[in-house]
């Protein structure tokens, strides 16, 4: 008897604790969880599930989950259809409801607990600065009045670097990263470089890359040489006299052995003209002509006009050229492909 009774009480006593938990206002914490409804709200109950709402108009009790404020919604669109248009419209106006409130308080809160915090005038400078160039962004954004009330309201005692300044900055960051890639150039003994050009808005631009093998890892090195300006039309000699300039600023036009393009009639003509490879040719063609006249006799010549003849050569020479493999397979799957269709001799092959 005493064990059963013991029992019972302690059922009893469970069920209470129980009873209590699910009937205890929420006290503890008096933040209403849906502020846009809390003017036709009050949390009557607080449960282990939730909350249950006294609605404020009709007395009546909503029950609804801890994390959605669905069936109060309802309840308002359904029986109070003016309260619920009130409610739409405050959104409407101020784009809030509770989760934006929420994390707008807590924004809030941050910003007030830091408002001390504030960051010195070169490192607001250095983080414009990055994010102009990871975000290409136009220079002129610094002009523009919202983001420097963006930047002072975020520091404020901060200023706004101007557009020249910033446009000065650029300019000496990329002195230092070209120095520091001249630098590293200068050991290695052999370059590949490829070149590309396209019109974009009646504007064209040449496109000129780096890769090399690192002597120590072995492990293939690629960087971006130079995105130039064409003004006028892209004919051979404009490319050949780009691509020249570009190679020596970096000084490596004597450590290209080879340079890829597509197969544009540009591109081919000029490394027709001021190609390595043509030069060799040329060098063989001359080199036979003069035995077969050097039974007329020999002239003397100075021999600082034939170095530097020579030296003057090499200096506007494009390198040894490499179609591109990637645009040749594609002209087959293409161009040539679309010409064997109409030609006589692979239709009677009985190939398609």
């Amino acid at each position: 008897m005493a064990s059963s009774m013991d029992i019972q009480i302690l059922e009893s006593d469970s069920d209470m604790e129980d009873s209590m938990e699910d009937n205890v206002l929420n006290s503890s914490n008096n933040v209403f969880p849906f502020p846009k409804f809390e003017k036709f709200f009050k949390i009557n109950i607080k449960t282990k599930s939730g909350f249950k709402f006294l609605c404020l108009k009709c007395k009546k009790n909503i029950s609804s989950n801890q994390s959605s404020s669905y069936n109060l919604k309802k309840h308002l669109k359904t029986v109070h259809a003016n309260c619920y248009k009130e409610i739409e419209k405050h959104i409407k106006n101020f784009g809030l409801g509770e989760s934006s409130l929420k994390k707008t308080n807590t924004i809030q809160t941050k910003l007030t607990d830091n408002k001390h915090a504030n960051i010195s005038q070169k490192l607001a400078d250095k983080v414009i600065f990055d994010f102009i160039i990871d975000t290409v962004q136009p220079v002129s954004l610094v002009d523009n009045p919202s983001f420097t009330i963006m930047i002072k309201t975020l520091s404020p005692g901060t200023t706004v670097l101007c557009r020249q300044t910033l446009m000065n900055k650029i300019a000496d960051n990329f002195k230092v990263m070209k120095d520091a890639l001249i630098v590293e150039l200068s050991d290695i003994s052999y370059v590949c470089t490829t070149a590309d050009s396209w019109t974009h808005n009646r504007r064209a631009y040449l496109g000129i890359t780096g890769h090399w093998l690192d002597p120590i890892t072995l492990k293939r090195r690629s960087v971006a040489l130079a995105l130039k300006r064409i003004i006028g039309c892209q004919t051979y000699d404009v490319l050949a006299n780009k691509i020249i300039n570009i190679h020596k600023s970096f000084r490596i036009h004597n450590k290209v052995c080879k340079m890829v393009t597509d197969n544009g009639s540009n591109y081919l003509k000029a490394f027709r003209i001021f190609g390595e490879d043509n030069a060799e040719d040329e060098i063989q063609n001359d080199s036979q002509h003069v035995l077969e006249e050097e039974e007329i006799g020999v002239d003397a010549n100075d021999i600082n006009e034939i170095l530097e003849e020579g030296s003057s050569t090499n200096s506007t020479m494009l390198p040894s050229h490499h179609r591109c493999s990637c645009h040749n397979l594609n002209l087959i799957a293409t161009v040539d492909a679309k010409g064997a269709l109409n030609d006589e001799d692979f239709k009677r092959g009985g190939i398609y």
